[in-house]
């Protein structure tokens, strides 16, 4: 096929692919996961759920807080401990401030930000303990990416929204030619300690990958692998700055996330864990900032979309969506797989084309309501790589 007659893809995966692949991964099974591991630190189950319900309903911008939404719990103390970072540089300011009440104030962000390494740590804990990474376990899948790898010979930009590790195992089980945010021009050495046999004891050395600092994603990788808010198997180095990509094997044996409430730990997950409110900010920073532009540039170039489990409540992801589908002309041809009858075309048409210049836009986008499980064998998909 000449160069100029391949098709490109945009996938945009939300937690509805993780769940295809584990039942595990409904928001409120590891919600109530979540709960259960803080009720071995606090007995009273009910009273954490009610202090983090307060905590979380005050930081939500309309005050709406679903419980079954770990990031909305979890996610408050970023807002939190970023709120006492700002009261601690304006007490330095105030007359009648001084050290002292700085103090009190870095000694309650630092508590903050305890409680958010704690739950963070808990949650990727869960995700990784619920991501099925064998072949056997993925299988069911398999034929779902081979359809749209075989049917778009040009550059598939997949944006996965999920932390998890699931479609870069699948990815790697099929032989698919792909590469993601990480850098294999930069490697670097990661070791691990246990300092519970001596301190700083070498336990592993492996080998990772920086993450990248530009678009320059190889032209022979047909597919980029994207994650707009961090992977689990992405961690940063709090001393140098340096993001480096770990391989899960060794986060599976060396159990790292379940240290994360320790304060002295210098690395940690570079994950958007974080609430409507303070979200929009995280995402402006890096690495998130550059996948979000390489989500941007992968719809842009795209003439067909396959967005997948996602609920379209993400304003920063909706507001990448908006942006790429008014510039099109014509409209890409969009699939929306999902499942069941909860998600409404109007909140599609909301999200994607507000302010279209009139309706015939919409008719490119086409729904398949029986999940993504064998979605190439079904009408919509045939529809849709017309």
């Amino acid at each position: 096929m000449e160069l100029s007659q391949r098709r490109n893809l945009a996938v945009v995966a939300g937690n509805g692919l993780s769940v295809a692949f584990s039942s595990e991964l409904v928001l409120g099974k590891i919600t109530e996961r979540l709960l259960e591991e803080l009720t071995k630190i606090a007995p009273n189950g009910n009273d954490v759920l009610r202090a983090l319900a307060k905590v979380a309903t005050r930081i939500e911008d309309d005050g709406a807080l679903d419980v079954n939404d770990f990031e909305q719990l979890v996610g408050a103390f970023e807002s939190q401990a970023a709120l006492l970072e700002d009261l601690s540089d304006l007490a330095g300011l105030a007359s009648n401030g001084g050290t002292r009440l700085q103090q009190s104030l870095e000694d309650v962000r630092q508590f903050t930000r305890q409680l958010l390494r704690m739950g963070t740590g808990i949650v990727l804990k869960i995700i990784l303990d619920s991501s099925p990474t064998n072949w056997e376990s993925t299988k069911h899948l398999h034929s779902f990416f081979r359809s749209f790898y075989q049917e778009f010979s040009g550059t598939i930009t997949f944006s996965n929204l999920n932390y998890d590790y699931l479609v870069l195992a699948t990815l790697r089980m099929l032989d698919f030619s792909f590469c993601d945010m990480a850098d294999p021009r930069k490697p670097a050495q990661i070791t691990f300690t246990d300092d519970e046999i001596g301190e700083h004891v070498v336990v592993e050395r492996t080998k990772g990958y920086e993450l990248r600092g530009d678009l320059s994603f190889p032209a022979d990788r047909r597919i980029r692998l994207i994650h707009p808010h961090g992977s689990f198997a992405y961690w940063q180095n709090t001393y140098t700055g340096a993001i480096v990509k770990f391989p899960i094997e060794s986060l599976r044996r060396h159990n790292i996330l379940s240290d994360m409430d320790d304060g002295s730990k210098h690395m940690m997950p570079v994950v958007v864990l974080a609430n409507s409110r303070e979200k929009p900010r995280r995402v402006l920073e890096q690495p998130f900032k550059l996948a979000y532009e390489a989500m941007a540039q992968g719809l842009s170039e795209s003439k067909h979309w396959l967005i997948v489990g996602y609920s379209f409540r993400d304003d920063s992801v909706n507001a990448e969506l908006l942006k790429a589908f008014l510039r099109h002309d014509p409209k890409p041809k969009i699939l929306i797989s999902t499942f069941g009858n909860d998600l409404k075309r109007s909140k599609v048409e909301d999200a994607i084309g507000w302010g279209a210049e009139d309706g015939t836009s919409f008719s490119t986008i086409i729904f398949d309501r029986d999940g993504v499980e064998g979605i190439e064998e079904r009408d919509p998909w045939s529809v849709f790589i017309s």
